[in-house]
């Protein structure tokens, strides 16, 4: 019989954490039960990570596995295939794709001094069994020191524990000298045998030549007895340090205890205001408490849908939910001080601060998703935005900015789109702001003419981003504005060629370029489509579209056969709304059916993000395991699960900046909206929704719905939506045209 008395007491959490893991399913019940954070975190199918994380928090604390995280195979800086973890850093975005390596300032506990400061060198194995992620904590225990670690965070700051084993050393090593990008300066001061401060400035993500600083105050709950500074490879016993490689050794007395915890605040700003947020955030050592305070956040978050259906289905749901509420990430300190893009310091006056943006891939489905549960998020955003384009707006994340960062295209529609569902109220000066951001970038990029050469992607972009402007300029009585950039907006027929009824793109002469292979994924001309791909790609114009296809019948003739040819890909952005577009063609039952097809049923993929996969791969696009999303399929800070989100309850706005959702069948028999202002929107389902795909009648508050469309105002103000569904589709019903 075993002597339990001699198991370590590391072991014996261990073993309860994972009959923690095991039994909670069985007993789950809220929605936070339901998320899993390792789903998108196997090799390249998602990018996403499973450390401690609040919903739209500023900080990650998160494991780095070798040799992932040294070689660029996750972007995250996390491979749940990985047998190795080389530390546990802070800062990353989720799902954004690019080369990177994970986060900055890395910790990592060691039972014997490291023999060497090379992360490969050092990389410690850790057991897979013991591995536990819920939304807001992560634990592992490491080999062979038998050493638990354990996260979890606040808004601002986290909170580690090593608990180690009573037989070793407890050393614990700071590595400044990695992150997602190339570190350029990190600085480490003693403060004394448990407080340390510094900063650590890196690259911006996507190899963008922008920048960001985070300053840091940590605290140590056990002294250390001594204190190894290692810079540029020499060994130092001072106690700070500046330069741009910098690791650091923390020696701690052999009687302290075996858990040993640090927490760390941090705060773009300086140090000051990093301990200000870990004071207020984390005063004292009870890990339990932010623990539960973090679950407690989650559990809220994502309680604000709740949709009835089988334990699979709400894995899948509440994981895509999970992912939807990562970015971008509130930074507005504790007095509401925030550093801008133009590095000055300022005060969020009557808003919370928002950055950490990927726009270019999250206005499309996750911040329109953010905006309609959350009113008071939306304005904060919408301000936020507001003074983005006051201090310093740049497209691509050049220069400074606060947090990691990558794209901006898609701001302009959003601010409109929120003003026209009477969310965001903003002043005149932030449409000029706004304008001339448009206009500079145009400027330099076209040339005077109506479209940028080569680049066909960006002019689309560029086309989208006027159109917006102009009905900014019209909703402000700026009549010769509105009608300077409707123009600019109608600019994309230029690059529609009659002869092929595809966009291809243009020299400075106005000479048509070759054209590439439509079904071909190329970067020369567009960006991660193919010409099939952004054949529809005008959402603010559907009706000029489907003039330039032929009209609608024919535009809708054409779109099938992209579907039926398996030319669709939800691994990318381009064409994620296609499946949307047969509401306003008049054929809502193939929206339903396409929808439907990528929701529940396992499809023929041939596009990965920039190519044809060698074979096509056929299997369900989203799931919440380790491999979830497809392989090349990046989550794009939630994009792709907030569509999922958006889709399995039917409803998906197709035009950002026009306040209207198109209808499709849910997959939930029962599904409530908790919105703003106490207000609940309960979506009810008549028939199996899984099995059937065809909406067959629908009621809105009890009358009769004739339209596959809702106002945006509809859903906001309360209600429920009652859905019948069938086997067949019922050609008659949804035919109603969309008022845009």
């Amino acid at each position: 019989m075993k002597n339990w008395n001699a198991v370590p007491r590391v072991g014996i959490e261990a073993l309860l954490l994972m009959a923690a893991l095991v039994a909670a399913p069985l007993f789950a019940q809220n929605p936070v039960d339901f998320a899993n954070p390792f789903a998108g975190t196997s090799g390249d199918t998602g990018q996403t990570f499973p450390g401690a994380i609040l919903p739209f928090g500023m900080v990650t604390a998160n494991p780095d596995t070798y040799p992932s995280s040294l070689n660029h195979d996750s972007h995250a800086g996390y491979n749940y295939l990985d047998k190795k973890i080389v530390g546990f850093s802070h800062f990353r975005m989720s799902g954004v794709g690019c080369e990177g390596i994970g986060g900055i300032f890395s910790i990592l506990p060691f039972s014997d001094a490291p023999e060497s400061l090379n992360p490969a060198q050092y990389a410690q194995t850790y057991d897979k069994a013991t591995e536990v992620a819920t939304p807001g904590y992560y634990a592992v225990k490491l080999l062979p020191s038998s050493t638990l670690a354990e996260l979890t965070v606040s808004q601002h700051s986290v909170l580690h524990r090593y608990t180690f084993s009573p037989n070793g050393e407890k050393i614990l090593l700071f590595d400044l000298r990695r992150g997602a990008q190339k570190v350029d300066d990190a600085v480490f001061t003693r403060i004394s045998d448990h407080v340390f401060e510094g900063s650590i400035r890196t690259r911006e993500m996507c190899n963008d030549p922008g920048w960001y600083r985070i300053y840091f105050h940590l605290e140590l709950s056990t002294p250390a007895a001594s204190v190894t500074i290692d810079k540029d490879g020499a060994t130092q016993e001072t106690g700070s340090a500046e330069g741009k490689s910098i690791a650091v050794q923390l020696h701690l007395p052999k009687d302290a205890p075996n858990a040993v915890q640090i927490k760390i605040g941090f705060s773009e700003i300086d140090t000051e205001h990093a301990k200000a947020q870990l004071d207020s955030e984390i005063p004292g050592w009870d890990f339990a408490a932010v623990r539960s305070g973090a679950s407690q956040q989650w559990d809220r978050a994502l309680g604000r849908i709740q949709v009835s259906g089988s334990s699979d289905l709400k894995k899948v749901f509440y994981t895509s939910f999970y992912h939807s509420m990562l970015l971008p990430a509130r930074l507005s300190s504790v007095g509401g001080e925030y550093r801008g893009t133009d590095q000055k310091v300022h005060t969020s006056a009557g808003f919370r601060y928002y950055s950490s943006w990927t726009f270019w891939d999250v206005y499309r489905s996750q911040i329109p998703l953010i905006t309609l549960l959350d009113t008071g998020m939306a304005q904060d955003m919408c301000s936020s935005l507001a003074a983005l384009f006051a201090q310093r707006y740049d497209e691509q994340a050049d220069g400074y900015w606060p947090v990691p960062s990558t794209r901006m295209e898609g701001a302009e529609q959003y601010l409109v789109d929120s003003m026209r569902k009477g969310i965001c109220k903003l002043p005149d000066q932030a449409y000029t702001d706004v304008r001339n951001a448009l206009d500079a970038r145009v400027d330099v990029r076209r040339e005077g003419m109506p479209y940028e050469p080569r680049h066909t992607a960006r002019t689309l972009d560029d086309d989208y981003a006027a159109w917006a402007v102009g009905e900014w300029a019209g909703m402000i009585h700026r009549p010769g504005d509105a009608r300077k950039y409707h123009q600019m907006a109608a600019d994309y027929r230029t690059l529609w060629d009659p002869s092929t009824k595809f966009f291809g793109a243009k020299d400075k002469a106005g000479n048509w370029l070759p054209q590439k292979d439509p079904k071909v994924i190329d970067d020369t001309y567009l960006y991660e489509g193919s010409m099939w791909q952004y054949r529809w790609t005008v959402p603010y114009d559907l009706s000029g579209h489907a003039q330039l296809m032929g009209g609608k019948e024919q535009s809708m003739k054409t779109l099938q056969e992209f579907f039926d040819g398996d030319l669709f890909t939800i691994a990318n952005e381009p064409d994620i709304n296609y499946p949307y577009l047969f509401d306003y063609l008049g054929k809502p039952w193939l929206t339903q059916k396409y929808v439907h097809r990528i929701l529940l049923e396992p499809m023929r993929n041939i596009y990965a993000s920039h190519t044809f996969y060698p074979v096509p791969v056929i299997q369900p696009a989203f799931t919440a395991k380790p491999d979830a999303l497809l392989p090349e399929m990046d989550d794009d800070g939630g994009t792709m699960s907030a569509w999922y989100v958006l889709s399995s309850l039917g409803i998906y706005p197709v035009t950002i900046g026009e306040p209207y959702y198109f209808l499709t069948t849910p997959i939930f028999q029962h599904a409530v909206l908790h919105l703003s202002a106490g207000k609940s929107f309960t979506i009810d389902v008549t028939g199996d929704p899984t099995r059937n795909a065809y909406i067959q009648s629908v009621t809105l508050n009890g009358k009769a719905l004739y339209r596959d469309w809702l106002r945006d105002a509809e859903i906001r103000s309360g209600g429920t939506l009652h859905i019948t569904v069938g086997a067949a589709p019922n050609k008659t019903w949804g035919l109603v045209p969309v008022p845009f």
